[in-house]
């Protein structure tokens, strides 16, 4: 028998899942960890309004 398909056979399927996570859970990782890489620098600017203040005027009076 070929030595790829032996191993294949060989492998149960608690290994098969748990390298199935590993690699599931690898490219989870490497999107969140590349979340910003393609993104250009934000800057305060590019929000626009002012941080400072409210969206709108208070209805509450004093």
């Amino acid at each position: 028998m070929h030595p790829v398909k032996e191993a294949i056979q060989a492998e149960t399927r608690r290994q098969f899942f748990g390298k199935v996570a590993m690699g599931v859970g690898g490219l989870a990782l490497s999107s969140l960890m590349a979340e910003d890489a393609f993104a250009a620098p934000q800057d305060a600017a590019s929000f626009g309004g002012l941080p400072s203040l409210p969206h709108f005027a208070p209805k509450a009076k004093r």
